[in-house]
């Protein structure tokens, strides 16, 4: 078998020297049909779902849900970030106005900016929770309709002389006139600073004064240009166009960013691109190093790179072959061939060097070369390709694909190493006297020297064995520096929008409500979302609660409220009003009016002002009139849009499932799966 496997190689290296053009030609005109075939047919998939074998449960699963529910799919995710509720919802509605008027956007979803739920909202709060928000509502009346009379600076100053005048009648009223007093003292220190820090009137009607970031979610359908590699590129391109705008023109205190499958794809497409490309210069700039320290030539160092890359296109030529397309985990065999397919030529081109330095002529120190290393490395291209096979049954397509690709590949790089070295080798300069090699061990005290050493490393690395996990989680493949990753990032800062969920599809009827309260009683789950879950409970209590506060509101948000007379100098009246009230928030507001009154401001200043305190001032005042006009929840009454995410043509109903513990590690998400699957194995 030996004398067999060396007479066959001689006889192919012995051919392609004596066939050097022909040979060269050849492999260089496979490397041009398959770099062609590559980038004409070879794309990368980097939807991370199809990484997993099409037949297994989940992939089954998840294209029945896609069937039932298709408009779910594909869509982009806008999260906007801002110091202020206020901020951010005005920057979301201009969002939701107007992006379905770009070309590459079918259309936005986002049920808190649609008049429906603009209207009805406060139906969604328990009854004790509306019950304080009106309280807060009704304490802040006389404010509300002094402003909507006369929204101005100077209608403001004259709104809080009163409410500073007027004696507490509670405690809860001292609280509101605090909280008031504290959020407008610290809007003009901003302005005096020359800082715009805009009042937050939804902050100070719902008590919520504490300083974060506010998000809102905005999901949005795009067109999809499958013509282009990118197809997401027009729409985020058209998302990008429009927050630019906003950014400028309506609230730069606001940040704005994209993500969703089609963004991350599209980032991640752009980083293969970009990151093969480096990969593949510092892997050849690591193994040209290499090779110079052992060939001691320049010449055979670029031989054997330029084999490495023919081996690498012609291997990408079979995948496009083979394959549709790559994903993120098979796209690495480009790199991992420049190490592998190194290795026969190191052998053959040593061998050979160290036998013409004898001197030998080409073809006696070929004859040595295989004699000595053809039958090991004639076995060992096989049996390393079979070990790369061995990967291609698994329902891991991403490790499958690579298996393939990574056996073919050292295949091909066995085969053009014997060819093309054979081929050009002769044609090289003579080496010289051979230079001594690096200081490695040698002999049998070097063996047991580097075999003890191992060992030893072997022991002291068993502690550390049970750290060692497999990673399920597809976003870490991903660049954690691109775009739409950091955004999707953000989508975790809260249950209502973690991305991680899952879902259920049952036929419409009370099953469905039955299957969601019996998930929703799991400590893992959060919440359950279907259609029903839309319909508030306890409406006619909060609807009474609804009316009874609307007395007093109504007409301090009428449309056209009758004029109100001011004082002849409202800042002057308020810092009088202030100085008659006790507590730290009156004597710090009236601390920064006589700071601000001390240098006569320009009418510029004045206007700035008057923005910074009533620039969402116009946004409260329509959402308090909307409000108060609620009416029944059915669920024949709910908007279009959002039945159909959660009850299809068919009758079936979607039951949207979302973890209560941080998912995004493994042990958390593990439970939550379980716990769900347990009860819905189609989940």
């Amino acid at each position: 078998m030996s004398r067999r496997l060396e007479a066959g190689l001689w006889r192919w290296i012995d051919f392609s020297r004596r066939r050097a053009v022909p040979v060269t030609l050849v492999l260089v005109v496979l490397s041009v049909v398959g770099l062609a075939l590559a980038i004409t047919g070879l794309g990368v998939n980097t939807d991370t779902r199809q990484m997993i074998a099409p037949d297994k449960p989940f992939r089954q699963a998840s294209a029945t849900f896609e069937a039932a529910f298709p408009a779910l799919s594909d869509q982009l995710l806008i999260v906007i970030q801002g110091p202020s509720p206020d901020a951010v919802d005005r920057a979301a509605a201009a969002l939701t106005e107007t992006l379905p008027r770009r070309p590459a956007i079918n259309s936005v979803f986002a049920p808190r900016y649609d008049d429906f739920f603009e209207e009805n909202g406060l139906l969604f709060l328990k009854v004790d929770e509306l019950e304080q928000l009106l309280a807060r509502l009704t304490r802040a009346a006389p404010l509300i309709e002094r402003l909507n009379a006369n929204p101005s600076l100077d209608g403001f100053f004259d709104a809080l002389a009163e409410a500073a005048s007027a004696p507490d009648t509670s405690t809860d009223d001292a609280e509101t006139i605090e909280e008031l007093f504290t959020a407008v003292a610290k809007t003009i220190e901003a302005r005096l600073d020359d800082t715009p820090l805009p009042l937050s009137w939804q902050s100070l009607f719902q008590g919520d004064g504490e300083e974060k970031v506010y998000q809102a979610v905005l999901t949005v359908e795009p067109v999809l240009d499958t013509t282009l590699l990118r197809p997401a590129k027009p729409a985020v391109a058209d998302i990008e166009a429009e927050t630019a705008r906003i950014i400028t023109d309506i609230d730069p205190s606001v940040s704005i960013s994209v993500t969703g499958e089609p963004a991350l794809r599209s980032d991640e497409l752009q980083t293969v691109r970009e990151g093969i490309g480096v990969a593949l210069l510092i892997s050849a700039v690591l193994v040209l190093t290499l090779l110079l320290i052992a060939y001691r030539s320049l010449a055979l160092a670029l031989l054997t790179i330029a084999a490495i890359f023919i081996a690498v296109a012609i291997t990408s030529g079979l995948a496009a072959l083979l394959f549709e397309g790559l994903n993120l985990v098979s796209v690495a065999f480009v790199v991992l061939m420049v190490g592998l397919g190194a290795d026969f030529g190191i052998h053959l081109a040593l061998h050979i060097r160290a036998h013409q330095s004898e001197p030998l002529t080409p073809r006696p120190a070929f004859y040595r070369t295989i004699r000595e290393i053809g039958t090991a490395l004639a076995l060992t291209a096989p049996t390393t390709a079979l070990a790369f096979f061995a990967f291609s049954p698994t329902d891991f397509v991403g490790m499958g694909q690579m298996g393939i690709l990574g056996g073919l590949g050292v295949l091909v790089a066995f085969a053009v190493a014997m060819s093309l070295l054979s081929a050009i080798i002769p044609y090289l300069p003579h080496p010289k006297k051979p230079v001594a090699g690096l200081p490695i061990p040698r002999g049998e005290k070097g063996v047991r020297i580097i075999g003890v050493g191992v060992l030893v490393l072997g022991v002291l690395a068993l502690p550390l064995l049970p750290q060692a996990r497999f990673d399920a989680d597809p976003m870490a493949l991903r660049n954690p520096d691109s775009p739409s990753v950091k955004a999707f990032g953000l989508l975790f800062a809260s249950t209502d929008t973690v991305p991680y969920r899952l879902n259920i599809l049952v036929p419409q009827g009370d099953g469905a409500a039955a299957l969601a309260d019996e998930i929703g009683n799991l400590p893992e789950v959060d919440s359950v979302r279907y259609l029903g879950a839309f319909i508030p409970d306890n409406q006619q209590a909060k609807l009474d609660l609804l009316d009874y506060a609307g007395i007093g509101l109504a007409f301090a948000v009428e449309e056209n409220p009758p004029a109100q007379p001011l004082a002849d100098d409202p800042g002057e009246a308020l810092q009088r009003a202030l100085a008659t009230r006790d507590g730290p928030a009156a004597a710090r507001l009236r601390e920064v009016l006589e700071e601000w009154g001390e240098a006569e401001r320009p009418p510029a200043a004045r206007a700035a002002l008057e923005a910074d305190l009533l620039r969402y001032w116009p946004d409260q005042l329509g959402r308090l009139r909307k409000q108060l006009g609620a009416s029944l929840i059915t669920q024949e009454t709910l908007p279009a849009d959002l039945s159909d995410r959660y009850l299809n043509a068919d009758g079936l109903a979607r039951i949207e499932v979302i973890p209560a513990a941080n998912v995004q590690d493994a042990g958390p998400r593990r439970q939550f799966v379980d716990a769900v699957v347990a009860i819905a194995p189609d989940a």
